[in-house]
């Protein structure tokens, strides 16, 4: 199981959801949530049945060593799809941002 919060697969989720998000404009951001959650929830049961952990290790072109995700790593790429898919869908992060940053970072 990888220890690291960041591996190779967060990257390609970038590039799918900042993809997705600069064609297809539609979804809130309450559904890219969903979305981003229940991908995650489906790759953890379909890593963890053995009927379809086995077509995996047969068809899957992703070596069985990378599929062991920490929960930080989990963590950040659902983080990673939802800022990703605003930023496609945007083009720019400050309707994320707060207005007055110095009353969150006084210095």
């Amino acid at each position: 199981m990888f220890d690291t919060a960041v591996d190779q697969f967060t990257f390609v989720n970038f590039g799918i959801f900042f993809s997705f998000g600069k064609f297809y404009k539609k979804l809130s951001y309450n559904q890219i949530v969903l979305i981003a959650i229940g991908l995650q929830v489906l790759k953890h049961i379909l890593i963890s049945m053995n009927e379809t952990k086995n077509l995996l290790v047969e068809y899957w072109p992703v070596p069985q060593k990378y599929w062991g995700e920490s929960i930080l790593n989990r963590i950040v790429d659902v983080v990673v799809m939802i800022v990703a898919y605003q930023y496609g869908k945007t083009g720019n992060f400050n309707h994320m941002l707060p207005k007055d940053l110095n009353k969150i970072m006084p210095f």
